[in-house]
């Protein structure tokens, strides 16, 4: 049995989707996600074209990184998302991992649980991250929400 999760696949959707050259000003619609190391910023028309095939890799993570609604733990480490479902590691490459994760957000599958200044805090200095296997539902709040205001009004240096 073939299985969606694999190196080369990240790799090359992520080539297809993103821009070599950052147009500027940015068209509209364009999806930019904020990635560990580098911000993606991906052509709409590329992520739609690759929507399923990223859903069907999302789901081969393993369970820990779904919300709690589709039987998962509400989200993990990126430091995790190097094996699947299995058990079996699918990747050893850190930015392979990245990309995948710029391309689950950027197309509605998942989001980073925490802000920027508060990955620190986590294992490794690594951000956890959520997936939506179904998409994230309608009138669901961002995990970050509760940050809304975070830092703001006040100078805290971490």
């Amino acid at each position: 049995m073939e299985h969606a999760l694999n190196s080369t696949r990240v790799k090359e959707i992520v080539e297809a989707a993103i821009y070599e050259e950052i147009p500027v000003p940015l068209p509209e619609g364009v999806i930019s996600v904020e990635g560990i190391m580098i911000e993606f910023v991906f052509r709409p028309e590329v992520i739609e074209k690759y929507r399923q095939e990223i859903r069907d890799m999302a789901v081969e993570l393993p369970k820990q990184f779904f919300d709690v609604k589709n039987g998962g733990e509400g989200g993990w480490s990126f430091l995790e998302m190097c094996n699947d479902y299995r058990g079996e590691q699918w990747t050893g490459l850190h930015m392979v991992m990245e990309g995948l994760c710029a391309l689950i957000i950027g197309a509605g599958y998942g989001e980073w649980l925490l802000p920027r200044p508060l990955w620190q805090l986590l294992p490794g200095g690594m951000p956890y991250i959520v997936i939506y296997p179904n998409g994230k539902p309608e009138g669901t709040e961002s995990a970050m929400s509760i940050f809304d205001g975070f830092g703001k009004g006040s100078e805290v240096e971490m």
